[in-house]
């Protein structure tokens, strides 16, 4: 493996994608369906949940800070309407900020345990919402209790006669020689249907979401999220070629199926889409879809500009790139093109410009 098992578990790019996994049907896959058998599915990604004017001026009188609008890294939904809302971390925090000062991770927790039904309904635009809760995933740490710190945050809000909804801490663990999930105590708060499908083996105390390779190979899944740039500002070699790789093979098939003495037009959205096996409508997360789909042109144009293909932008909005086809010569110069090497630096700023001028615009929507 590229990066030792234990520094995988901390990863929070594989966290994400683990927990997408997690959220699958049984489809032949060797990674435990885990939230799926508990009745789970995926509402969205990265989806802000704003505080009402009213709980914020509530959080002033008591004096406690809070996230104006938090965004966990995913929300789960189920057919009763229960919502989890989950969130990634590298390692816990405690409840006081460390000595550099910094509270963001405090700041946030609280805003993510103010998610009453009622708070999370209104920050969701009214979607029914008939219980709530928050789950983090993080690496397992035998040095500490990784619950304490978001509990006493809980105790300090209810003390303050505020809100707080119940949350647990989800760890995970080098298992069998793959990866596994320590099993809930009996005093952890879990979703009921989540505890129910967590049984482990007897003198086992955890269980197992991707068993051990038998052949060595690399045990990460295929990641529906190959780069996210809020939580991997600067992807691994690994998270760069996955993405790229996609990219070009999407736009590979696209060009493929296209005429010759037709136009190709390569939409963002609609290789992104492909890119994160359609994972990609459920992101909301406005300016990471933004810096996606500038990553998308900037690939894309350097690749073309190996061949002699005509390209422009079709409604100059910088959502799409129109690709001339005259003929089977530069069809083949194309396809040529988006399977050669990814270059280093396609993901770095340009600081020259783009070849379009105008900027990528962000979407209507989340």
């Amino acid at each position: 493996m590229a990066v030792s098992l234990n520094e995988l578990l901390g990863d929070s790019l594989f966290q994400v994608n683990l927990l997408l996994w997690m959220l699958q049907p049984p489809n032949g896959s060797n990674i435990r369906p885990l939230l799926a058998e508990a009745g789970y599915r995926l509402r969205s990604i990265e989806e802000t949940l704003p505080l009402s004017p009213n709980l914020i001026a509530r959080l002033k009188r008591a004096a406690i800070v809070a996230k104006d609008n938090a965004t966990p890294d995913a929300i789960f939904t189920n057919d009763k309407a229960e919502h989890l809302i989950a969130e990634c971390k590298a390692s816990m925090f405690g409840a006081i900020p460390p000595p550099s000062g910094n509270d963001s991770n405090q700041r946030q927790a609280r805003s993510f345990l103010l998610q009453t039904p009622g708070v999370l309904q209104s920050a969701l635009a009214g979607s029914k919402v008939s219980a709530a809760r928050i789950v983090y995933l993080t690496r397992h740490d035998d040095g500490h209790d990784q619950s304490q710190g978001v509990l006493a945050l809980a105790k300090e809000l209810k003390a303050a006669k505020l809100p707080a909804v119940d949350c647990c801490v989800w760890r995970l663990v080098e298992h069998e020689g793959g990866v596994g999930m320590i099993a809930p105590k009996r005093t952890e708060k879990w979703p009921t249907k989540v505890r129910a499908v967590c049984k482990v083996k007897r003198g086992s105390r955890a269980v197992t979401l991707i068993p051990r390779d038998e052949n060595g190979n690399d045990i990460r899944p295929l990641y529906f999220i190959p780069w996210m740039p809020d939580s991997d500002p600067q992807p691994s070699e690994y998270n760069r070629r996955a993405f790229g790789n996609r990219v070009l093979g999407a736009a590979v098939v696209r060009v493929g199926r296209t005429a010759v003495n037709e136009d190709v037009v390569l939409k963002f959205d609609d290789l992104l889409d492909d890119v994160t096996l359609s994972v990609y409508g459920k992101w909301r997360n406005r300016e990471a879809k933004k810096n996606l789909r500038k990553s998308v042109q900037k690939l894309l144009n350097e690749h073309l500009n190996k061949t002699s293909a005509l390209k422009n932008d079709p409604d100059g909005a910088g959502q799409s790139i129109r690709v001339k086809l005259p003929d089977d010569k530069i069809k083949a110069q194309i396809i040529k093109a988006f399977r050669d090497t990814i270059e280093t630096e396609w993901d770095k700023p340009d600081l020259q410009g783009e070849l379009f001028e105008q900027p990528v615009e962000e979407d209507g929507g989340g």
